[in-house]
């Protein structure tokens, strides 16, 4: 269950910015399955902490490894936070690979 004091992390830019940093970062796969759905912690600092990225919802493996790398190589986020203080955050990104190589959230 959910706080009702949580202040989530924000993408530097919001949602744009991330859809554009995806699109520019991705490689291109190859995968039956184009959606990948990527948990990962967002820390006090804004840092993506890469030990803790977990796939929930998998693509396969090339399209699993692309989305990883792409939220561990984020750029620092503005931290979440719980009751007005900084706070590691539990996020869920889904990486969705397009045929022709483009990738969408």
């Amino acid at each position: 269950m959910v706080p009702d004091n949580v202040v989530y992390p924000v993408f530097p830019g919001g949602m744009t910015a991330l859809q554009d940093y995806i699109t520019a970062n991705k490689r291109a796969v190859q995968s039956a399955i184009p959606s990948v759905f990527v948990e990962f912690v967002v820390d006090t600092d804004g840092k993506v902490i890469d030990s803790q990225c977990v796939i929930l919802a998998s693509g396969g493996a090339e399209a699993d490894q692309e989305a990883v790398r792409l939220v561990t190589e984020m750029p620092v986020w503005q931290p979440g936070t719980i009751a007005g203080q900084p706070a590691p955050i539990k996020m869920v990104l889904p990486v969705t690979f397009i045929p022709g190589g483009q990738c969408a959230i």
